[in-house]
């Protein structure tokens, strides 16, 4: 088994309305720190940039938004998400794995850098009108 460690955010917001905007592709870019250069669909639930691809999971009713990304140092890096109801909002939770080839200072970084993803998330889906 691999180390792994489960991010979370509380985003004051509906869960229908934040995962509508999380099931779309097109958004990751609004809050992630990826490139947004030559950000486009390659395929069905599949989008690239540069030599970078992501997976989606297919809209559903679960709330789940795994992603598998390819194309890394480490090949294919599976990332389950989750996004769950809290009152009347939302939590969304992302876990990562450390894999073998992966340093522990890499991991730790990589796990600070979804953090800081899911606070822009946070902050731009929070100042948001309904």
């Amino acid at each position: 088994m691999y180390p792994s460690r489960t991010v979370t955010v509380a985003i004051d917001r509906p869960l229908q309305r934040v995962y509508e905007f999380l099931a779309e592709p097109a958004n990751l870019t609004r809050w992630t720190q990826i490139s947004v250069r030559d950000w486009h669909k390659a395929a069905a639930h599949v989008w690239q940039a540069g030599g970078i691809r992501i997976r989606f999971t297919p809209p559903n009713r679960f709330g789940i938004l795994d992603i598998a990304v390819e194309g890394t140092q480490f090949g294919t890096q599976f990332l389950p998400a989750r996004l769950y109801t809290n009152g009347e909002g939302c939590e969304l939770a992302i876990t990562l794995f450390r894999l073998d080839d992966m340093s522990e200072e890499l991991f730790v970084s990589e796990c600070a850098w979804i953090e800081a993803d899911l606070q822009v998330l946070k902050t731009y889906l929070e100042s948001l009108n309904t």
